[in-house]
């Protein structure tokens, strides 16, 4: 561990740092590929919760994945996984589900499995505050709301348009040749505001029991004063209330 992140503060809530964490898992990624991943100053109390969800989303995001690494991940890297944690391979197996969707105007088919679609927001507020602190070495104040989740055709057109705005800063990311690329800006007039936009795994599949519901090609995070509309949100406040 550097002493960079020896003295510094948690990225996530503020708290004395006591390691460095990987904003985005090593185990996301093939072990060929985890090199120059973003590193931040964390507590040990948010460095194990963001790693008890890391070691779920590991499993899972290459079964949803259309990025080309995907498959060789789910072949190699997920067996070890699931043969570690029995319960979540015994959740899986048990709530598969056939699914069909229409691509380029032939019908699809092939099958879903279960996943927690909370743990993937809660994942990616950690992930805001840990990219704010790595290119702008900002901490998030712990009232500020940070907004995350898929958006609606009008949102994300908005929200893509502020990207040619002007802004204080501007970030971007290419981790894992493309499994995970990220965009952010952070506003002029307050410098924990920002705006993040993910494309995971060359954008998730989504299903609802036998029909897939979307294909989205982005996820977004937003950390600001008040929550955005029609997103979900979380303020650490409310956590320890």
């Amino acid at each position: 561990m550097g002493k960079r992140f020896k003295s510094g503060i948690c990225a996530y809530c503020g708290a004395p740092g006591s390691t460095a964490d990987h904003v985005f898992a090593r185990s996301f990624f093939p072990e060929t590929l985890r090199d120059d991943l973003p590193q931040v100053a964390a507590c040990a109390p948010c460095n194990s919760e963001k790693s008890k969800i890391e070691h779920y989303l590991a499993t899972i995001l290459p079964f949803a994945g259309n990025h080309p690494l995907s498959a060789p991940m789910l072949e190699q890297q997920v067996p070890r996984r699931l043969a570690k944690n029995k319960k979540l391979h015994r959740e899986l197996a048990e709530g598969q589900v056939g699914v069909r969707w229409t691509e380029s105007e032939t019908e699809q088919s092939s099958f879903g499995i279960p996943y927690d679609h909370d743990r993937l927001l809660d994942y990616l507020r950690y992930v805001a505050k840990g990219l704010a602190r790595a290119h702008w070495d900002i901490t998030v104040p712990q009232h500020y709301a940070v907004s995350t989740g898929l958006v609606t055709a009008g949102q994300d057109a908005i929200l893509r348009n502020l990207f040619v705005g002007r802004s204080a800063g501007y970030a971007r990311g290419n981790l894992g040749d493309g499994l995970i690329l990220y965009e952010g800006q952070q506003a002029i007039d307050d410098p924990s505001l920002t705006m993040w936009r993910f494309l995971l795994y060359g954008g998730l599949i989504f299903s609802d029991n036998d029909a897939v519901l979307d294909i989205p090609r982005d996820l977004w995070a937003i950390t600001a004063k008040k929550p955005m509309p029609g997103l979900p949100h979380r303020r650490a406040a409310d956590d320890q209330s």
